[in-house]
């Protein structure tokens, strides 16, 4: 194995167990209202391709929070779509929000908390179990991170971690892409076909605008954020995450352009690909894309960077 190919593979082991620092920034943020899943039953009803795998209009909301009618204020047969409406302040404001923020929690891969998380916070705020918040304080919190602004839902795909102002490690910001590499450009990794579906696994993802003649390693994580890394700025993986290196590093065509897929479910159960072993897509997870490029003469003279990065729900 040459000592290029050997260096590749030593910074591509950094990329997949990097401890992101919990002040890293994070840009994949998604949230529905209250609003919004009162009036769109058919995105959790529970039938069909719906966008939440477990989470539906028909629960019960004290079943699904674990409280009685005495804790929440409201009778066991009000479903989580019932108090998704609920009107008024104090208890009913914190139940609308929860009853939001779980199909956002189920369905969304960049909401802010996930299932579990919301029933803690509203369970915390009612006082069922013990802790800080108060109904103000829990209801305030599901309010913001249920009005982000990407409702009516996207789709199961979607782009973040882009080269914006002020977001690149040496001034290299791009308009389209990761941060700016020596093309100019900043690396973009984007969707050309396929869809979400695991069984149809059929997926194929694009990298494009990458310096020729370098190689490049597609990687994917359950796991998001954002940290300044080489540069640009890794915004998958990290060490509590199951992580996936695609391919062995790849010589860029003249084209600037490589793809991956399809067939991305089907490699990341196997264990010649996961790292470190068998890891595994499987329907209603949510797993994060990105490129890893060396890149010679790039601007901030580390020689590697990394493009944008890809959103996919899987179902």
């Amino acid at each position: 194995m040459s000592t290029r190919i050997q260096a590749a593979l030593a910074t591509l082991a950094t990329i997949c167990s990097f401890a992101l620092p919990s002040s890293a920034q994070v840009d994949c943020q998604q949230g529905c209202t209250p609003g919004y899943w009162k009036t769109h039953p058919e995105s959790w009803d529970g039938i069909g391709d719906d966008f939440t795998q477990t989470i539906f209009t028909f629960l019960s909301f004290n079943g699904v929070m674990g409280v009685t009618p005495q804790q929440s204020g409201f009778p066991d047969s009000m479903t989580l779509i019932e108090a998704a409406g609920l009107q008024g302040g104090d208890r009913s404001a914190l139940s609308r929000h929860a009853a939001a923020g779980l199909p956002s929690a189920d369905a969304l891969a960049c909401y802010s908390y996930t299932v579990a998380e919301v029933i803690a916070i509203y369970r915390d705020g009612i006082g069922a179990d013990p802790g800080a918040l108060s109904i103000e304080q829990a209801k305030n919190l599901l309010d913001t991170a249920n009005n982000l602004g990407t409702c009516p839902l996207p789709s199961r795909v979607s782009k973040f971690c882009f080269g914006e102002v002020g977001a690149c490690p040496c001034g290299n910001s791009s308009t389209s892409g990761g941060c700016a590499n020596s093309t100019g450009n900043g690396g973009l990794l984007d969707v050309v076909s396929g869809s979400a579906s695991v069984i149809a696994d059929d997926l194929v993802f694009s990298a494009s605008n990458l310096p020729v003649g370098n190689f490049a390693i597609f990687i994917a994580a359950e796991g998001h954020k954002a940290a300044p890394f080489l540069d640009g700025n890794l915004c998958v993986g990290g060490l509590t995450y199951k992580t996936v290196r695609y391919n062995v590093p790849t010589i860029v065509p003249p084209s600037g352009t490589l793809t991956l897929g399809p067939g991305v479910v089907a490699l990341s159960n196997s264990n010649t690909i996961g790292l470190p072993a068998i890891v595994g897509i499987d329907a209603g997870e949510s797993w994060f894309f990105q490129t890893y490029y060396r890149d010679t003469t790039g601007p901030c003279g580390t020689q590697a960077n990394l493009t944008n990065a890809v959103a996919v729900t899987f179902y």
